[in-house]
């Protein structure tokens, strides 16, 4: 296998011999910045093998997103920040507008009992709930590290939900999971990431995602660089 008849099967950029791993078997590719098998571009292997072997096409990185893969280290890094960021804050605006109203009318009232107070209470704990949201949706950052063994995601600056450090040998499968959040007529979906281990346990990494392409790009880059072979797994995003 020579570097010269080794090119990205997603933008067709070819590899340097700098940018090959023979050991790990994998590539990668600096224009479009993904992690590339190398067993896919073995001669006579199909360019888009879905249909073949249950492969999906390689996903570009996404906007807003950062790999930086070594020969021993992969580093995955997600901007939380987005136009629903936007959307919390004009909506934590309006509640703090309508707990200033609340209070105030509350203030000019006789003077209430308990129930009044714990609503009040509660009103405040609701906006406190989603002025720390929309903050997180500006400042985070999520960066999943795989290094050593082991698998971590971290959520920063501000504490956030994480999964506990897995070690890679207990991986056996990563895949995608789409859920709708919402009301009826507000309904979306968002996306997340699992790995699957050796006990059957399956572990929650990345949750919340806004496009498919993002979850499957996560899911992609670990397979490749843990050199997992991506089988299909019974709830996991649909197939096309």
């Amino acid at each position: 296998m020579s570097a010269p008849h080794l090119n990205c099967h997603v933008c067709r950029t070819p590899f340097p011999p700098e940018d090959l791993s023979q050991s790990q078997g994998i590539a990668f590719c600096r224009r479009c910045q993904t992690l590339i098998r190398l067993d896919r571009h073995q001669p006579g292997a199909p360019r888009h093998p879905v249909a073949a072997a249950g492969f999906r096409p390689q996903v570009a990185l996404p906007v807003g997103w950062d790999i930086q893969p070594t020969t021993q280290e992969l580093r995955i890094v997600y901007h939380w920040f987005s136009a629903t960021s936007f959307l919390l804050l004009f909506l934590c605006l309006f509640w703090f507008g309508f707990l200033v109203m609340w209070l105030t009318r509350a203030h000019q009232l006789p003077p209430a009992g308990p129930g009044l107070w714990f609503l009040s209470l509660l009103q405040i704990g609701i906006g406190l709930f989603l002025s720390y949201i929309t903050l997180a949706g500006f400042l985070n950052t999520t960066t999943i590290t795989v290094k050593q063994g082991h698998l971590t995601v971290v959520h920063a600056p501000l504490p956030w939900f994480q999964p506990p450090p897995l070690r890679t040998a207990d991986i056996t499968q990563l895949f995608v999971r789409r859920v709708s959040v919402g009301k009826q007529h507000s309904r979306r979906e968002v996306y997340s990431v699992w790995a699957q281990l050796r006990q059957g346990r399956e572990v929650k990494l990345m949750y919340g995602l806004e496009a498919p392409e993002q979850a499957l790009f996560v899911e992609q880059q670990l397979e490749a660089f843990l050199g997992i072979t991506d089988r299909p797994v019974p709830g996991e995003l649909e197939r096309w």
